[in-house]
């Protein structure tokens, strides 16, 4: 569950970016620097999934954006009943939930893992607070065949929407690792690679040297305020909050003049019939939000099963709307949960969000908490 932004690739893209491919001379240097790559391997991780459809198994890549969220390719996870992670030191750790990301009704290939419990002896990756640029050197990280870590340079070759075409050379199990710039923060994901038609004669693996990644660079303010709202307690990166201060001086001054006498209150917002106020977690200004559970959605995925919220503001949410909705089995126990943004709300415009889950146990869903930014 979840949303944020994406589109599809075009073939013209593809075509236009093969052709390009091959008139782009190979680096002769790492993208990462040894002492850099030391530093971030740490935090990634592979990732196992099993009972998977057709496959019964399935592996891939992932990196840590906080100390208890993973990030990795859908695709990687999808339908697939259990996933744990391997981080260093040859520690397994099962995954809690699992949140697939959407744009509308458009799924993306970006899911995040949260885990059973945090990991604090790993690194946490940040985003690159800037678009990288076309020919930039950057680098791809992953477990490829499920094996130890490798890191692989090349070049970022064109963008496509949401998408970055990658000059770098790839196989199988390192879709959902980070590609990185030179100082190892994340610039995309990686969603496939652009292979043969054969695989391997030895390891009978399919290998290529281009690459198609989500492009986070160039959403890297929204993707990180829908991460550190979205797993408050989650240990994302650059979310603030966790560095200590000093307190300041304790400074003797006369008391405060009497205060004047409080304005008359305001006479409180009617929410639209069948609204019902929002009192519940969040950040938000109380007696401004409302919502309803609507019927009618549409699942991401026949597996899947739905429902929908509508929201309304007296005051708009101009700088987004944030609505987190769980899934509950029989004994009210939280089988999954995920998080909708809409990116605009004008005051009184009644707007729908919408939770998807392919967990089985899954029985009754409700709202847990809504962020309302009007700044």
């Amino acid at each position: 569950m979840g949303r944020v932004m994406g589109r599809r690739l075009t073939g013209a893209t593809l075509v236009g970016a093969a052709c390009l491919a091959a008139s782009i001379w190979p680096s002769s240097s790492l993208a990462l620097d040894p002492h850099v790559f030391e530093t971030v391997s740490s935090g990634v991780v592979l990732v196992k999934a099993t009972g998977c459809p057709g496959a019964g198994a399935s592996l891939g890549s992932g990196f840590f954006v906080g100390t208890k969220v993973v990030m990795t390719a859908r695709h990687v996870v999808n339908d697939c009943r259990t996933v744990r992670v391997l981080i260093e030191g040859g520690r397994w750790i099962s995954v809690a939930h699992r949140t697939h990301w959407r744009d509308g009704k458009a799924q993306l290939d970006v899911a995040t893992l949260t885990l059973m419990r945090p990991v604090v002896d790993v690194w946490v990756f940040s985003l690159r607070s800037s678009q990288v640029p076309l020919q930039a050197k950057i680098a791809a990280l992953g477990h490829p065949l499920g094996e130890a870590i490798s890191e692989t340079s090349g070049r970022m070759l064109a963008r496509s929407h949401d998408h970055l075409i990658l000059r770098v050379l790839s196989g199988q199990g390192y879709s959902g690792g980070p590609i990185v710039d030179k100082d190892g923060r994340v610039v995309g994901l990686i969603n496939e690679g652009l292979f043969g038609r054969d695989p391997g004669v030895l390891t009978g693996a399919y290998v290529g040297d281009n690459i198609i990644a989500y492009d986070f660079s160039s959403h890297w303010g929204r993707w990180r305020r829908t991460l550190c709202k979205g797993y408050r307690n989650g240990g994302v990166a650059d979310c603030g909050g966790n560095a200590r201060s000093t307190p300041p001086p304790v400074r003797r001054t006369p008391p405060p003049p009497p205060r004047p006498p409080a304005p008359p209150k305001p006479i409180p917002w009617v929410p639209p019939p069948g609204f019902t106020l929002w009192t519940g977690a969040g950040d938000y200004t109380r007696g401004t939000v409302a919502y309803e559970y609507e019927a009618s959605c549409t699942p991401a995925s026949a597996y899947a099963v739905c429902w929908g919220v509508k929201v309304v503001s007296s005051t708009g949410c101009r700088d987004g709307l944030f609505v987190k909705t769980a899934a509950y089995d029989d004994t009210r126990a939280v089988v999954d949960d995920g998080i909708d943004e809409i990116p605009f709300a004008a005051a009184g415009q009644i707007v729908f969000a919408q939770g998807d889950t392919f967990a089985e146990t899954a029985a009754t869903y409700g709202v847990t908490s809504i962020d309302c930014y009007d700044f």
